[in-house]
């Protein structure tokens, strides 16, 4: 796995976090940024939310839910989403719940918002 940046002040201060990993010959990349908006933070989420990636972008959406009370997702760019995937959303909704905040997936394509109607997610998230 290669991180670049996201351990890094600087990194945080400009609110990009990208993550790069290889795994056998195959190359899966996500990568998160972050904007804070008046009321809010946006995650710009592209690429893929699968086994690979999934820890990392769990870890950057409790950071984000951490730091504001409403947390949107941008999925304009998300390719895929795997049940690793869609156990970091829950455990993000979940999270959300106990503190009385927020979170909101907005820009769904329609191929993962197949998975989530067809798991029952999309009664769980909010999705616009």
């Amino acid at each position: 796995m290669i991180r670049s940046g996201c351990e890094d002040n600087l990194c945080r201060l400009r609110g990009i976090c990208i993550y790069e990993k290889m795994m056998k010959g195959w190359k899966n990349i996500m990568k998160v940024t972050f904007e804070q908006r008046e009321d809010e933070l946006v995650l710009h989420t592209e690429g893929r939310i699968d086994t690979y990636t999934a820890e990392d972008f769990e870890k950057e959406l409790l950071s984000g839910i951490g730091r504001a009370d409403c947390v949107r997702l941008d999925f304009e760019q998300v390719q895929y989403v795997s049940s690793a995937g869609l156990r970091a959303l829950l455990n993000g909704q979940k999270k959300v719940n106990s503190e009385d905040k927020e979170m909101i997936l907005c820009n769904v394509n329609s191929m993962v918002e197949e998975v989530f109607e067809s798991t029952g997610f999309i009664d769980i998230l909010t999705v616009e």
